[in-house]
């Protein structure tokens, strides 16, 4: 007999500079996560708000109310006023886990990486085993791998048992 999975909401954080990469990176995620035999992970962007909704208090309920958190890290995102100043603040009130995920190159060094300093970053390894982001990734194969391996990583994260 199969246990039903539990449905797992995974709050999406990004800047809206980066709609397009966010959106291809979550085309391929989607699939995989309703291939799962273990796990019921849908995502949640504010790009789901209805017209005439309070956008704050709606984007604030999904974060307290999410089983995970996907922040997409790029100059913009580290940019952004509202991801410094009440995304972030808000995640870090919880405990639930983050899986930082670099959308687009970074500079771990210059940039201020607003309290994720302290996280594994997921990305892709190269040859050489540097960090790749998303943006960087040439071929839909190599987007292909990079969203499996992210798939893995959320799932193990978020203690998805697999039969």
């Amino acid at each position: 007999m199969q246990v039903a999975a539990v449905r797992q909401e995974l709050f999406v954080s990004y800047a809206h500079q980066d709609a397009a990469i966010q959106s291809d990176l979550l085309r391929r995620l989607r699939p995989l996560f309703a291939a799962s035999a273990g796990s019921q992970i849908v995502t949640w962007t504010d790009g789901q708000l209805l017209a005439g909704t309070r956008w704050r208090d709606e984007i604030f309920g999904k974060i307290d109310a999410c089983a995970a958190a996907l922040p997409l890290l790029s100059p913009a995102f580290l940019g952004s006023a509202f991801v410094k100043s009440e995304e972030l603040p808000r995640l870090a009130a919880h405990p639930k886990p983050l899986v930082p995920v670099l959308l687009k190159p970074i500079h771990f060094v210059r940039h201020d990486l607003c309290g994720l300093d302290p996280l594994q970053i997921f990305g892709l390894r190269d040859r050489q085993h540097r960090l790749i982001a998303y943006g960087e990734c040439t071929t839909s194969m190599q987007k292909d791998r990079f969203a499996l391996d992210l798939f893995a990583q959320i799932e193990v994260r978020l203690g998805v048992a697999h039969p």
